[in-house]
């Protein structure tokens, strides 16, 4: 995988998106967008609804429609967005063995 991107999801304060910060950059990933915490989603899963379908208008919805369009935007050729480092992919490798793992124990 050439790219790794986070999606800060469920963003209730401004510490949370400090701490998600933080983690970002000790770990070399790069955040493409911020989705906050939203009482329209609670309600949008209720009725088995997509969030930006059940209140587009919302700050949530808008997030997300907001990172839509960095990724549909994003060269991936030109390499817009730099590459996973060394760090993070190693990172992000020990994840994935992690949970190969925990799923061959179940």
């Amino acid at each position: 995988i050439p790219n790794i991107f986070v999606v800060a999801n469920k963003v209730k304060t401004e510490a949370d998106r400090v701490a998600i910060d933080q983690f970002c950059e000790q770990h070399e990933l790069s955040i493409i967008g911020y989705v906050p915490l939203e009482e329209q989603f609670i309600e949008a899963e209720r009725q088995a609804k997509a969030p930006i379908d059940f209140d587009p208008k919302c700050a949530g919805a808008k997030a997300i429609y907001e990172i839509a369009l960095k990724l549909a935007e994003l060269d991936i050729e030109k390499r817009s967005l730099q590459p996973l480092p060394d760090k993070a992919n190693a990172y992000a490798r020990g994840f994935s063995d992690a949970k190969k793992e925990a799923s061959t124990k179940k």
